[in-house]
């Protein structure tokens, strides 16, 4: 009679043949173990899932993590001792659910297939995506399996052994440090967060005086469309004339000089890249890298919309939830449809914008439709134009021809330069989605001015909303790659 060999103990042979796998996975297993019955349980086993998922490339198999888990499960103590052999069955049993539900039934419903995929949508989960039925029907056994495990550890009595961190998903708010040199500036912290991140990517101050895009800017030349993104919507872009796009680029084309420390366009030119991200490691202290391929747009530099606006949000350390630090990792699953509900989709740091007779409109705010996500850069003395109008019986009549304010975005305008300042009333012509809902709030903004109301309007396919900025939703900022070179920009003082 053949002798079968326990999985954990085939496991512990198999380590010498991929000991690379064995230790990420065993990794995974023993941080997550380590973080049982600590505040910060949630949030290490989502950095545990998304580290493995990132170094290995490739989605675990459920049974195998679970067994390392049964491993580590025997180092778990509770204030009388060791946890018991029943109780570790119980709590692995709990944890193996949850992974269940992440790494297999997740990605078979959302047809994911790879590690790149799925890091996206763990990361679009933990930050609490409900833009679908599937997403809310997920995120509420996920908050139930979460909540069923701290409960039974509370009820086993299972001491945490992962010392609390200042920093700490999960923990109160502590001081965090601020964006360099954001005290003297009058700013908006939004807006601060964005020009940053435009004076990073073009690793120039100069990108900050370059004269706002209108109608009138011409196209830039050197990109090429090569196809469509893998979902069937964007397209990919390639450089196909790097010396073109250098003499024609807005942002490049009349820099002659790059300060010490900073990145030549030569060898890192960055362009409009649907669905590009910034690279991102799950390394608390990593940041955001511009300069870096992250996989999931096309081999070009750049990013999308929601990269650049996550991207600023992440530079001025401004949360999406209360007392929840921003993760770098979020870029890669946060889209612009949770940014049109954010309080549905775990964002309730920023809220839709209510219309009052003396305000409407302000620099920071983000305009959110299906496909698109910009901020306000800034805006003028009558940013809807109401002062065109004279009665409330007019305000059908107002358009964004109207318009007195600049947008900040990453969007595939003059032939796809990427990340840019754009003057509104131009850039709406080219996206009808975007120039119908301003339009909208301009409309409801001259009904509050005329009938002295306040309108908090809600149309469920887009929004305007803004940044609570409360002290718990203020926290660490994400630093971004080779911003020492921009962190003196006079430019960034207003």
């Amino acid at each position: 009679m053949k002798r079968i060999l326990p999985i954990s103990l085939i496991l512990l042979i198999l380590a010498d043949c991929a000991p690379k796998k064995f230790e990420n996975m065993q990794q995974a297993a023993s941080t997550t173990t380590g973080a049982v019955g600590c505040e910060s349980f949630e949030s290490k086993t989502w950095d545990a899932l998304d580290r493995y998922l990132q170094e290995q490339n490739e989605i675990p198999a459920v049974d195998d993590l679970k067994e390392h888990l049964k491993l580590s499960m025997r180092n778990l103590k509770t204030s009388q001792g060791p946890l018991s052999e029943e109780k570790q069955r119980s709590l692995t049993q709990d944890i193996g659910e949850l992974y269940e539900i992440l790494l297999s039934e997740i990605p078979q419903k959302e047809q994911v297939k790879d590690a790149q995929s799925l890091l996206g949508v763990l990361a679009a989960m933990e930050v609490g995506d409900r833009t679908s039925p599937e997403k809310v029907e997920f995120q509420n056994r996920i908050a139930a399996q979460f909540e069923k495990i701290k409960n039974d550890t509370q009820e086993l009595d299972v001491q945490c052994q992962t010392p609390p961190a200042n920093t700490t998903e999960g923990t109160a708010p502590t001081p965090a440090p601020q964006v360099p040199d954001v005290a003297k500036s009058s700013l908006p912290l939004a807006v601060y967060g964005s020009r940053w991140t435009i004076a990073t990517a073009y690793q120039s101050c100069q990108a900050l005086t370059e004269p706002i895009l209108t109608k009138d800017t011409p196209n830039a030349e050197g990109i090429g469309i090569v196809g469509k993104h893998s979902d069937g919507v964007g397209n990919q872009r390639v450089i196909s004339n790097l010396t073109s796009l250098l003499h024609t680029h807005p942002y490049y084309k009349n820099v002659n000089s790059y300060g010490a420390g900073c990145l030549k366009p030569t060898s890192y030119p960055l362009i409009y890249d649907y669905g590009g991200k910034p690279y991102v490691t799950t390394d608390s202290s990593a940041g955001l890298n511009l300069f870096k391929d992250a996989g999931d747009g096309t081999k070009v530099l750049g990013i999308d919309c929601s990269g650049f606006i996550y991207t600023a949000l992440a530079a001025a350390g401004l949360r999406l939830s209360p007392g929840k630090n921003i993760k770098a990792i979020g870029v890669l699953g946060v889209n612009s449809a949770m940014y049109i509900e954010p309080q549905n989709n775990g964002m309730s740091c920023l809220q839709k914008i209510t219309l009052s007779p003396k305000d409407n409109l302000r620099a920071g705010d983000i305009v959110a439709v299906q496909g698109h996500v910009l901020m306000i850069d800034s805006v003028g003395s009558d940013p809807f134009g109401l002062n065109t109008v004279k009665s409330a019986s007019q305000c059908a009549s107002l358009t964004a021809k109207d318009f007195d304010f600049v947008v900040a975005q990453s969007s595939p305008s003059k032939n796809g330069i990427g990340i840019n300042r754009y003057e509104a009333k131009d850039y709406l012509y080219e996206s009808d989605k975007m120039e119908a809902i301003l339009e909208k709030y301009a409309y409801y903004a001259c009904e509050a001015k005329f009938n002295n109301k306040n309108y908090t309007p809600s149309f469920g396919t887009a929004s305007v909303i803004r940044h609570t900025m409360t002290a718990d939703c203020l926290g660490t900022r994400i630093k971004l790659a080779q911003e020492s070179c921009i962190q003196s920009c006079s430019q960034l003082a207003k």
